[in-house]
């Protein structure tokens, strides 16, 4: 009866062990393209803008993360990644025209998960009188939703900068395990 109890024993360890090992490596994210975007950014500080899950800019933080990048890629970037939930690259591809009044973002990223995320783009319009944005709306649109079920909606402006700036506000909601809303912001300065 000893020895069946301790083969059993030895049986559940060597079970609990590999089961563990199994989970570990599960739970281990990729986050190839999030560690080249945040290398990109510390190269060149002015090409993204982070975003948090309400919209406020988080670039200032991801940049305090510099030396912590440079000295463990892997857990900057995981641990960036529970803060930041959008992705603006300021690239050409984001191009103001002036006759038109309107700006378009392409290829923007919200995230739901720490590498799980949506691509978007949105295009803001406004009017100026009197060299003041008097309003504006924007139009936002879904460019890839990455097999997620995914929503996104405009909510609103505010004009600041005594008329000089306007900012769109977009609303995400994603079913990942449960509803995740994630708010953006586009901003427009003339």
């Amino acid at each position: 009866m000893k020895k069946l109890l301790t083969v059993l024993f030895a049986g559940f360890l060597t079970l609990s062990c590999m089961t563990g090992n199994v989970h570990a490596e599960e739970s281990i994210l990729d986050y190839s393209e999030e560690i080249s975007m945040f290398q990109d950014f510390y190269e060149h500080p002015g090409k993204y803008i982070f975003q948090d899950s309400e919209g406020n800019d988080v670039s200032a933080f991801v940049f305090q993360q510099k030396e912590n990048f440079q000295r463990d890629a892997y857990h900057t970037t995981d641990f960036l990644m529970e803060t930041v939930k959008s992705v603006q690259e300021e690239t050409p591809a984001a191009t103001t025209r002036a006759a038109s009044k309107s700006k378009t973002w392409n290829n923007l990223k919200v995230y739901f998960q720490k590498n799980r995320y949506c691509i978007y783009s949105v295009t803001g319009t406004y009017n100026v009188s009197g060299g003041k944005i008097t309003n504006g709306k924007a139009v936002p649109k879904i460019v890839d939703r990455k097999n997620l079920s995914y929503n996104i909606s405009y909510i609103g402006n505010v004009i600041s900068k005594n008329g000089k700036t306007i900012t769109f506000s977009v609303r995400h909601i994603a079913l990942v395990s449960s509803k995740v809303t994630v708010t953006t912001k586009h901003t427009i300065t003339i």
